[in-house]
């Protein structure tokens, strides 16, 4: 997974909400794998996100 973690209820809840939307017809491992590059692109600052909000 990636190093960064989401940090306060609220980022999870985002997270949590993008990767069903994203993935819901997906197995676990495929929702895995939406989760990581979410929080791939939060990790790269080049991609402009700090959070998993923006």
């Amino acid at each position: 997974m990636s190093n960064y973690d989401a940090q306060t209820a609220d980022e999870i809840d985002v997270l949590t909400r993008t990767v069903w939307g994203e993935a819901r017809g997906e197995s676990e491992e495929g929702q895995a794998a939406v989760a990581h590059v979410i929080l791939n692109r939060v990790k790269k600052s080049h991609m402009g996100s700090k959070t998993v909000k923006q």
